[in-house]
């Protein structure tokens, strides 16, 4: 609590006086205090509630002030405790915490790079696109570390969720800020390639390229619809994989 007490305090600090220095001295201090103080006992709720309240002091100060490497810092210590964590304290027992945390980890990450363009409706830099991609990536593979072995169908179904969120967002951006943008169309390849990465997750056999070409038309038909040329490029990797998927089993 005193940890978190300290770290809040130096963040709003540094944003009263345009400090990021003082900022990114505070998160090194919060985040190396669950290492400095741990006993060797695994808590992972008390853990990552921890490491939830870093990460929205990080997401408090986006509010006022666009510091990409406090971002990156965030996202950076956040992945390596929950790495850490997991290779000495996870097993079947701690499916729970992992899954939620890593959703709430994940939405977090999604909001932080964009939470200060989405307020002030301006563009974004190229680190905060990073990071959207960095967040979408880890939740990915620490869903299909939990998942994958045992329920793989679960997993499909969260792959699909993941890029429903970042759809979400994209249709959230393009009110606010405006749909010709890197962001907008970032959200948009992001939302398309889970969407069709769960397609082999899911399914088995023949169902993997049936499913492929539907989403191919899918796709190909929005993008001439609404004129969107990513839309179209995620067809005709669709119509790509399908056939090559075809081809394969055959």
């Amino acid at each position: 609590i005193l940890a978190v007490v300290v770290t809040a305090l130096a963040v709003v600090m540094a944003v009263a006086n345009n400090a990021a220095p003082i900022a990114i001295l505070a998160l090194v201090g919060g985040f190396l205090s669950p290492v400095l103080l741990s006993t060797g006992v695994n808590r992972p709720y008390a853990f990552f509630f921890f490491l939830s309240v870093l990460d929205l002091v990080a997401m408090g100060s986006a509010y006022f002030r666009r510091w990409r490497v406090l971002d990156l810092l965030c996202f950076a210590g956040t992945a390596i405790m929950y790495i850490g964590w997991h290779e000495k304290f996870y097993g079947p027992d701690q499916m729970t915490p992992a899954l939620f945390y890593t959703s709430v980890f994940y939405l977090m990450f999604l909001l932080i790079p964009t939470f200060h363009g989405l307020v002030r409706r301006v563009p974004e830099t190229p680190e905060g696109l990073v990071l959207v991609v960095l967040s979408a990536a880890l939740s990915l593979f620490s869903y299909y570390d939990v998942l994958f072995p045992n329920y793989r169908y679960v997993l499909g179904f969260v792959v699909l969720d993941q890029a429903f969120l970042v759809f979400l967002l994209f249709q959230v951006w393009t009110k606010r800020v405006g749909i010709d943008s890197r962001v907008s169309m970032s959200l948009l390849a992001i939302a398309l390639g889970l969407v069709i990465l769960a397609i082999p997750i899911q399914l088995k056999l023949y169902g993997i390229p049936l499913a492929w070409s539907m989403e191919g038309a899918v796709f190909t038909f929005l993008g001439i619809r609404f004129r969107q040329t990513l839309c179209k490029i995620a067809g005709s990797v669709a119509f790509v994989l399908a056939a090559a998927g075809l081809i394969y089993r055959l």
